[in-house]
């Protein structure tokens, strides 16, 4: 699915970018985030499940909204 987004001349550098983009956004920065919230919320789960559900909802939204692209 994710590699349709790019056109075929692209689409292997395409989607290596943006997995490799998207695991140092998404993971790099995640640890930190966490404990914020933990720390934020008195050592609940419920801030990091918030923030889980939040990233979970966009994904699914991002997801739905995709179009392929046209073969060159």
């Amino acid at each position: 699915m994710f590699t349709e987004l790019f056109g075929t001349a692209y689409r292997y550098s395409g989607a290596g970018v943006g997995y490799q983009v998207a695991s140092v956004v998404g993971g790099g920065f995640t640890p930190f985030i966490a404990v914020l919230l933990v720390t934020g919320f008195s050592g609940a789960w419920y801030g990091v499940a918030g923030y889980l559900a939040i990233g979970c909802l966009i994904s699914a939204v991002v997801g739905m909204s995709m179009k392929p692209q046209s073969t060159d």
